[in-house]
Formats: C-alpha cells, sequence, structure tokens
C-alpha cells in the first residue's frame, strides 16, 4: 500500500461530511425542474380546497402524491447520501411555515374579492399564486441560503 492509497478513505470521509457534500445535496435539491415541480405540486394541494366532494381528495392526493415521487427521485438521484444538519432542517422548516403563511394572506385577499367583486374559486387563485410567489423567490432564497450555510459552490 502506497501512502496515497491509505490517505483516499480519509479524504472520502471529509468528502461525505464536508463542504463538497452540502454543496452537492444544495445544488441537486435548489435545482429548477425540482423547484418548478414542487411548486406544481404546492398548487395540486392548496388548490383542491375549492374542488367539490371527490376531487377534493383526488387533487390533494395528486398534489401529495407529486411530493412523495419528488422525494424519492431526490434520493434515487444523489450522488451523495446524508443527513441534513440542524440549521438546514431549521431553515426547511421555517420555509415551509413562510410558504403556509403565504398562502393565508393570498387566500384571504382572495377571499375578500370573492366577496366584493364575485372571484370564483378564490382559493385555486391563492394557491396559484403562492406557486408562482414560491418561483420568484426561489432564487433569492436560494442565494441567501448558500451564503447562510457558507457554501463556497460557485453555482
Amino acid at each position: 500500500m502506497r501512502p496515497h492509497d491509505a490517505q483516499d478513505p480519509p479524504d472520502d470521509v471529509r468528502l461525505l461530511h464536508g463542504s463538497p457534500a452540502r454543496s452537492h445535496g444544495f445544488r441537486q435539491g435548489s435545482s429548477l425542474p425540482l423547484t418548478a415541480s414542487l411548486a406544481l405540486g404546492l398548487f395540486f394541494v392548496l388548490g383542491s380546497v375549492d374542488l367539490p366532494g371527490a376531487w377534493r381528495k383526488t387533487g390533494l392526493a395528486l398534489g401529495l402524491a407529486t411530493f412523495v415521487v419528488l422525494g424519492m427521485a431526490v434520493q434515487h438521484r444523489a450522488g451523495l447520501r446524508r443527513r441534513a444538519t440542524g440549521p438546514e432542517v431549521a431553515l426547511h422548516l421555517a420555509a415551509t411555515f413562510l410558504l403556509l403563511v403565504l398562502y393565508l394572506l393570498c387566500s384571504a385577499a382572495t377571499v375578500l374579492a370573492h366577496t366584493g367583486f364575485g372571484l370564483p374559486s378564490p382559493h385555486s387563485v391563492a394557491a396559484a399564486a403562492t406557486a408562482v410567489l414560491a418561483l420568484a423567490f426561489a432564487l433569492p432564497a436560494r442565494r441567501l441560503l448558500k451564503r447562510f450555510l457558507k457554501l463556497d459552490d460557485p453555482s
């Protein structure tokens, strides 16, 4: 065994637990196709509130299935698998909470517009607005998250 060969395992451990692994997971988890698909799933879940009876359950199931399939696809395609750190989990929970607050604000505005102007399907309009705003804020949020997690990746 050469000294170079003996150094490979510690280098691999540093790769799997250090900044390159976080950068790789961050790039993969914040890609545009994944973000757009998550916005579509968000629209399906939140917009199903206005649907009658069985259609509501179908819309909710379709949105939740979108989230599950996307989660499985991300895990399957991951080049590096690692556990999320505490700050990463906290940021994901904060983003989820902010999306919920954004939906509630949009929903309140569209319900007021529904009563005042006769806007049809107020919750579907609020869900579409929330999904579009989530897409619009995805890039600035990605830059902020990258700075917060101190990733050196140029992407």
